[in-house]
């Protein structure tokens, strides 16, 4: 039965029966002063407990499907653990985590224990945990997501490499069609200036020509009329011979 604010247990706490027999004192009764020699130990608790203590353990709700071991079945020594399970039972929502099924794979409370694996091999979460990081299957997975991280990592890199190269070309197409329309613009401004010259020169040509038929026209009418002239002014000096 856990106490608030009890003393860290270990081996020292031991009584010796002429050095061949080791007794442990129950742990609740120790933090209230009183040394009784324990007839039990609750693996769910990790502490060692007597008689008395034992009947109050049973009767909790909280603690009455612990794992308890008789006074043969104890342990040499409390077994260290790393820090209380704090992960709520996703079944019996109000009893922490504490067993692992070996046989399913699961994980649950003590409630989850007794009703659903009462034939399985089942162990504590903080024993389990010992070995399961030194798991070859769990080493193995290790190894495996380093690959992948380092996979990932590369085609990071070649992701933006290609981004990069995209870029790049990206600029230098746009850099020759800048080039492409100036060369353009420019042969057009050469073409059209080329035509306006042409056209100049023909149209003042054509001018020029026009022009000078308009003389010769002129030419010819003042010619015709002074011939004109000389017919009537013969034609009237021979009326007056006759």
């Amino acid at each position: 039965m856990a106490v608030s604010g009890r003393r860290k247990w270990d081996d020292k706490h031991s009584i010796s029966k002429q050095g061949r027999q080791l007794t442990f004192l129950c742990q609740p009764c120790e933090c209230d002063g009183d040394k009784i020699e324990a007839e039990a130990f609750c693996e769910t608790c990790n502490e060692f407990i007597c008689s008395p203590c034992l009947k109050a353990h049973r009767k909790l709700a909280i603690s009455k499907n612990h794992v308890i071991k008789s006074k043969n079945e104890m342990p040499k020594s409390r077994k260290k653990q790393k820090g209380p399970c704090t992960e709520l039972c996703s079944v019996h929502h109000t009893e922490i985590i504490k067993f692992f099924c070996e046989d399913h794979h699961s994980v649950g409370c003590g409630d989850c224990m007794i009703l659903s694996h009462k034939t399985c091999s089942v162990k504590l979460v903080n024993d389990v945990s010992d070995s399961y990081n030194t798991s070859e299957e769990l080493v193995q997975i290790r190894k495996n997501m380093a690959t992948l991280l380092r996979r990932i990592s590369s085609y990071q890199g070649n992701i933006l490499d290609g981004i990069k190269a995209t870029d790049e070309m990206r600029e230098k197409i746009m850099k020759e069609i800048h080039i492409f329309r100036q060369e353009i613009n420019e042969y057009l401004d050469n073409a059209e200036a080329d035509l306006l010259k042409l056209i100049d020169q023909l149209t003042s040509k054509q001018v020029s020509q026009l022009g000078h038929m308009q003389k010769e026209f002129e030419s010819m009418k003042t010619d015709m009329r002074e011939c004109k002239d000389k017919i009537m002014s013969l034609q009237t000096i021979l009326i007056n011979c006759l």
